[in-house]
């Protein structure tokens, strides 16, 4: 248990030398070399040190392990959802259907926000059209006017 960062220290000098001595100056061999070296040690490194802090686990660890869930949901609040939801498969079969329209809902109005704030002023409704109005325009609205005024004053006379 002890010697592990003395084998750990002889690794990096022994896998930053082999990279040297293949190219004293920076070179991706060389870098690729060390990087392999220490993704091995810690990988082997961290695999024991997992292992003895497995069996290391104390009482009061093993207590409170039982005791707490997963994830820090509270053991009542786990056990009130399965006694509701995971009983059954119709139960369970709801509240994933239940879980996919709120996500749905949620993840919607979420990219639809962030849409709208990044195009604002770009899409149909968050354009200023008064911007884009031109004479010709006026003068079309007015010809339209007079041309429905006239039709109202045709209609007028017909019916007296």
């Amino acid at each position: 248990g002890d010697h592990w960062p003395l084998v750990h220290s002889l690794t990096l000098v022994v896998f930053y030398c082999i990279g040297n001595c293949i190219s004293p100056a920076p070179h991706p061999i060389k870098n690729y070399i060390i990087d392999v070296g220490i993704m091995l040690f810690n990988s082997a490194a961290l695999r024991n040190i997992s292992r003895v802090g497995l069996r290391s686990r104390t009482a009061t660890q093993q207590m409170r392990a039982k005791t707490t869930a997963s994830g820090g949901i509270p053991t009542p609040v786990l056990q009130g959802w399965y006694n509701i939801f995971g009983k059954s498969t119709i139960g369970y079969a709801t509240w994933l259907v239940a879980g996919i329209i709120v996500a749905e809902g949620i993840t919607g109005t979420l990219s639809d926000s962030v849409w709208n704030s990044v195009n604002a002023g770009r899409t149909f409704e968050t354009v200023d059209w008064t911007k884009f109005k031109s004479d010709d325009d006026d003068e079309d609205e007015e010809e339209e006017e007079e041309e429905e005024e006239e039709e109202e004053e045709e209609e007028e006379e017909d019916d007296e």
